[in-house]
């Protein structure tokens, strides 16, 4: 009797694919926090754009962007799109904008992965996302108001409350 190894059965294949994607997906801290506490899903957080995008994002826009829908700004420019690691603020952002859960959003992020559709986009510390939108033409990412409104090169394209 011949017995296959894990890497010739498409069983065993797909368990390692899934396995690889779970394991990159929690180092990248796509798996937020959970248990947040109703205080700290109050702050206020907004959508910012790079200071020389002058087009329209509309919420649906925005929804597309991070969703993996489409790379491209209304203007036909590419995108580059970040994410939180606020826990708050994610929170918030997943409810009001996206309107999906945040398990929703990580089981999404495990099939288009899986199925080689897109990537999610990358988290940053909310400082580092409002420095990095500010240098780089095209970039958008969801912040805490507060450090949003002392930057004069973004500019607030959604307010999520």
């Amino acid at each position: 009797m011949h017995r296959t190894g894990i890497w010739e059965s498409r069983t065993g294949i797909a368990l390692c694919a899934v396995s690889v994607v779970l394991c990159f997906l929690g180092a990248r801290g796509v798996f937020g926090e959970e248990g947040l506490s109703d205080d700290d899903a109050s702050e206020k957080a907004v959508v910012i754009v790079n200071a020389g995008y002058k087009g329209e994002i509309t919420k649906g826009d925005i929804k597309n962007l991070y969703m993996g829908v489409t790379r491209r700004l209304p203007d036909g420019s590419i995108a580059e799109v970040y994410d939180t690691d606020s826990p708050q603020v994610r929170k918030l952002f997943c409810e009001s904008v996206l309107g999906v859960s945040e398990s929703y959003l990580k089981r999404y992020w495990v099939k288009m992965i899986v199925t080689g559709s897109a990537m999610p986009p990358p988290k940053l510390a909310p400082e580092e996302a409002v420095r990095t939108v500010a240098s780089q033409a095209g970039s958008l990412a969801v912040v805490p108001m507060a450090l949003a409104a002392g930057s004069a090169d973004v500019r607030i394209v959604l307010r999520l409350d």
